[in-house]
């Protein structure tokens, strides 16, 4: 093989270093001649070579361990296609194999590696590099002593530690506690959570700890190797079954018998880097995890990742079954201080680089590497820094999608970018694999808030206003309460008031229930608009719902009277539903001070007149709210009969999330009745019919709900299964 094409090879398996601050030496001209054993002047002429075939591209990095700035290497997406051709035609050609006793045989070099790479302990690179040699014109496998099998590292040193009482608190508690059984530390790269993990684990000495950092390039084999290792030098012996990797996802008996041992040793497994992790990985972890909260092992893991991983469905996490999830944000203020006065950044110059960085530890490296001294260049340097090391890196559409994508303020489907064509979707693939755009584990896709911050802060309001359009249109044709809230949101930046106003009357009920603080905001916008008798009416009502969720009675009722007065002896569809909102509200504010007949009546004929007017979605609420109450005073059969006419008119009109929250109420009148197979049945209708239009919330609700039957009844395992 050429040096170019080692070369080729060993910044292919360090690709995922691509997009870091800082990567190691060995990317770098002075690395790639120690690893390879070639002079320097011989690698910086391959090098040009390849950037000038278009393979290779340099940039000015920070390096590991030093304070100096150098070019480090790293593969184009041209240069990873031929990559993965020169692998495809180097594994199917023939070569002369020598193995210890000086026999050879004719093998492909495909099945060569296999044979010497029994359990995954080599990376591709290592075994072409140290196996595979050139002699005479013709290459010859060499098959040397054993490899010793990768370890597991050390617990990685730590510095000075910064804040960060609470999270040590937390990961110190659920060590201890029974139930928790995973742990996962999530933030943006350079916030601390390697340090965090490995300040939680000091002083502990009844337990054996793993601790494996994951790359882009580690197979499931390698990761199975290690731990194997560090299973047996603890003077415990698991059977030898061939290709692990292989056998571990198919057969479960083998991933038992290595939580068995596990358990044994009382161990702590961490997987630092795990979003780097192969989807095999994933998989094996996955079945891990379900082993461990099925038989209530007293083994733990430790994820530490960029991103929630894709081990555990979101709910679990939220409801703490066997999860503990840290996502760790800025440091305190005290903190952060701290942290740049040991960067030599105190007094006033401090407070204003805290209210940049806002305490992310990334940030404040970044900051110290140029603190700027006029007030605007203290103010910017941090923007100006990630513009120089990122955004000015990116191809001209990859940069404007990037924009165009950090004004999103919730994760958004993938069709997001469908207004920028076919290029759009080309330019978004790009930006997910240099992890500029990241994957959730619903599916959704984001952007880290620290990098949507300093991207959103560079979009100029000509471009801010067009893009605003585009995301309006998105959100026209999703569904829901959060959709209707940014519908609003974006019209009102995009200065579509009239879209604005109508989402705002239509809506503005649903979203001043949910507590959205904007409300308040949006209803003194649409007071200064020019609007009609009843809208005013109507945006006086949805205020009044506001003032409840934040508790103000006396204002409430102030507005209630108000509407009362104007809605006499009005006509026209408009004022009914005005009367109609008017009245359950009436009836809510009686619900809270106990007079629930008054309520009832109220409920009543807010019901006559919505079915009067065909206003089919008011008149299944009111059915909803009638049979809370009456679930809530004891009346089952009365609920069942309100819940079940609101269900009918749901189903005949498509009604989303309301429908699965009436159909959960119907099941919590079954239960409270003694019918639990209906109501489990209810239950389970809610939980397919939220995960049919996915809505994370109520398909935990169901979950919850019916993990309780199964505890109540005895069936823990059937439990478990649900909450895996």
């Amino acid at each position: 093989m050429t040096l170019e094409e080692k070369i080729l090879f060993y910044l292919y398996e360090r690709r995922g270093l691509a997009e870091r601050y800082v990567v190691p030496e060995d990317v770098t001209q002075a690395g790639l001649s120690e690893l390879l054993g070639v002079k320097q002047s011989h690698i910086s002429r391959a090098l040009t070579d390849l950037k000038r075939r278009g393979l290779v591209y340099e940039r000015t990095s920070h390096i590991v361990g030093t304070k100096r700035r150098k070019k480090a290497y790293f593969l184009t997406e041209r240069g990873e296609e031929e990559v993965r051709s020169l692998r495809e035609d180097l594994l199917g050609r023939y070569i002369t194999v020598r193995d210890g006793n000086g026999k050879y045989r004719e093998w492909t070099v495909g099945r060569f590696l296999r044979e010497i790479n029994d359990r995954g302990a080599l990376s591709f690179f290592e075994m072409i590099h140290d196996h595979i040699q050139e002699e005479g014109g013709h290459l010859v496998g060499v098959v040397k002593t054993r490899q010793q099998t990768e370890k597991s590292t050390d617990i990685p040193p730590i510095g000075r530690f910064y804040g960060r009482k609470k999270e040590l608190a937390r990961i110190e508690e659920a060590l201890h506690a029974e139930k928790i059984k995973l742990i996962t530390v999530i933030s943006l790269p350079g916030q601390g959570k390697t340090t965090l993990v490995s300040r939680s684990l000091r002083g502990i000495t009844d337990r054996h700890i793993f601790w494996y950092n994951i790359y882009p390039w580690t197979g499931l084999n390698t990761l199975l190797a290690s731990l194997i290792s560090f299973i047996e030098e603890r003077g415990l012996r698991l059977p030898k079954e061939g290709a692990w990797g292989e056998v571990v996802v198919k057969e479960q008996k083998v991933t038992e018998r290595i939580l068995e041992a596990l358990a044994r040793l009382n161990a702590i497994v961490v997987l630092d880097n795990f979003h780097s992790a192969e989807e095999r990985i994933v998989e094996w972890v996955r079945i891990l995890f379900s082993m461990i909260v099925e038989k209530n092992s007293a083994m733990k893991v430790i994820l530490i990742s960029r991103w929630r991983p894709s081990v555990y469905p979101t709910y679990q996490a939220e409801m703490g079954r066997g999860v503990l999830e840290i996502i760790l944000e800025g440091l305190e203020k005290e903190s952060a201080l701290q942290m740049l006065a040991d960067y030599g950044i105190r007094g006033r110059e401090a407070l204003k680089a805290y209210d940049i960085t806002r305490g992310h530890p990334l940030a404040i490296q970044l900051y110290s590497l140029r603190p700027g001294k006029g007030e605007e260049e203290l103010r910017t340097s941090l923007k100006k820094y990630v513009e120089e090391e990122v955004l000015d890196s990116l191809p001209v559409e990859e940069r404007r999608l990037l924009q165009y994508l950090s004004l999103f303020r919730l994760p958004f489907k993938e069709r997001a970018v469908s207004p920028f064509g076919e290029e759009g979707f080309e330019a978004l693939r790009r930006l997910r694999r240099k992890m500029l755009i990241r994957e959730r584990s619903d599916g959704l896709l984001e952007m880290h808030e620290l990098l949507k911050e300093i991207v959103s802060s560079s979009v100029m309001d000509g471009w801010r206003r067009e893009f605003s359009e585009k995301i309006l249109d998105y959100y026209r044709g999703e569904g829901g309460i959060e959709a209707a809230v940014e519908r609003i949101y974006f019209a009102m930046k995009a200065r579509r008031w009239e879209v604005f106003l109508s989402e705002l009357l239509r809506w503005g009920s649903d979203i001043a229930a949910r507590g959205y603080l904007e409300i308040g905001e949006w209803l003194e916008l649409a007071r200064e608009m020019k609007v009609s008798e009843w809208e005013r009416a109507q945006l006086d009502l949805i205020e009044a719902e506001h003032l409840i969720t934040r508790g103000e009675p006396e204002r409430v009722q102030r507005l209630l009277r108000r509407v009362e007065m104007r809605v006499k002896g009005r006509r026209g569809r408009g004022w009914k539903k005005v009367k109609i909102h008017l009245l359950e509200l009436q009836a809510l504010t009686n619900v809270e001070r106990g007079v629930e007949e008054e309520a009832l009546k109220q409920y009543r004929e807010s019901l006559r007149i919505s079915r009067e007017s065909g206003e089919h979605i008011e008149e299944a609420k009111i059915l909803n709210n009638m049979g809370v109450l009456y679930l809530k005073g004891g009346k089952y059969n009365e609920a069942l009969r309100c819940f079940k006419n609101a269900e009918k008119i749901l189903s005949d009109v498509g009604g989303g999330e309301q429908l699965i929250t009436v159909v959960l109420n119907r099941g919590d009148a079954l239960i409270k009745k003694g019918e639990i197979r209906r109501g489990k049945e209810a239950y389970r209708r809610a939980l397919e019919m939220a995960e049919d239009i996915g809505t994370k919330a109520l398909q935990g609700v169901a979950m919850e709900r019916l993990s309780e039957i199964y505890f109540s009844q005895g069936r823990r395992s059937e439990a478990v299964d649900l909450v895996k």
